[in-house]
């Protein structure tokens, strides 16, 4: 098993909010999911791969992989596996499907629940979607940035944002981390709607924020292929709908890990948190 640590934990220009990030690629999905559970206790955002989709994605040109190669540390494993796992990697001819598939998972922006909850979800796919279609235009012009900071500023420079989006940026970065960590803050609409005036220029649409009835909520999950991403950022805004339900909590711890919903679909991950509980 490879174990390397990456991001700004890594870099040394982490804050009080940053993750601490960690990426396990190995052979047997038992022994991946014992060791991310004992990663995530020592409290690390993990991150898991199997080595025969890891080096499929590095040959495809993969942006999360070229983070890796880049920024990532080999902290455990064979040096020779890891360099061999970096070798493959190659740029692809372009990103902009990947551009695309972003702007797709924007369209769950329309069903935004009426709450605290809500509005920190909303800014959470807001951040994290604009972030990952900037990183993807600047590649498509040879410029690999990740940091955070970084991708903003490169992006300014290129005229992809103004200037004072970045600021709006960065602390939406802050306010995703410690809605993941747990804390909802009650922030104003107006906030939402000035991040949504900058990610529209960053992504190039024109997003209107929709407020979502609960009937509306309940469903929305049912609207997207199961196992997808789009799928579990839908039921994360259901969940935000009814927030103080505790028979939502296994839903909940689910939601917080992306790699196993997208690789075991709601069923498989559903019955693995209700055992869990």
């Amino acid at each position: 098993m490879l174990v390397i640590e990456f991001g700004s934990g890594r870099r040394g220009d982490c804050d009080l909010t940053s993750d601490r990030d960690i990426l396990l690629i190995g052979t047997d999905w038992q022994k991946i999911s014992y060791e991310s559970a004992k990663w995530c206790i020592n409290g690390f955002s993990v991150s898991t791969f199997l080595f025969d989709k890891a080096s499929y994605l590095a040959s495809k040109g993969n942006l999360f992989f070229k983070h890796i190669f880049d920024e990532g540390v080999l902290v455990f494993g064979s040096e020779a596996r890891y360099r061999e796992l970096k070798d493959r990697w190659q740029a692809a001819a372009d990103y902009w499907d990947e551009v695309r598939d972003n702007l797709d998972l924007l369209e769950v922006i329309h069903f935004i629940p009426q709450t605290s909850a809500g509005i920190a979800v909303a800014i959470d796919i807001l951040i994290s979607s604009v972030r990952n279609i900037l990183i993807r235009r600047l590649a498509c012009d040879g410029k690999y940035v990740f940091a955070w900071g970084k991708v903003f500023v490169e992006a300014n420079k290129r005229q992809m944002i103004k200037k004072e989006d970045i600021h709006l940026f960065m602390t939406s970065r802050c306010l995703k981390n410690k809605y993941r960590q747990g804390f909802i803050q009650n922030l104003p609409l107006s906030y939402l709607e000035a991040l949504l005036e900058a990610s529209n220029r960053a992504c190039g649409v024109m997003l209107r924020p929709n407020f979502a009835y609960r009937a509306a909520l309940r469903s929305l999950p049912e609207k997207y292929l199961d196992g997808t991403y789009k799928q579990l950022r839908a039921l994360e805004l259901m969940c935000a709908e009814y927030l103080f339900d505790k028979s939502l909590d296994p839903l909940m711890s689910i939601v917080r890990t992306p790699a196993y919903f997208c690789v075991n679909g709601p069923a498989k991950s559903i019955r693995r948190c209700q055992k869990a509980v």
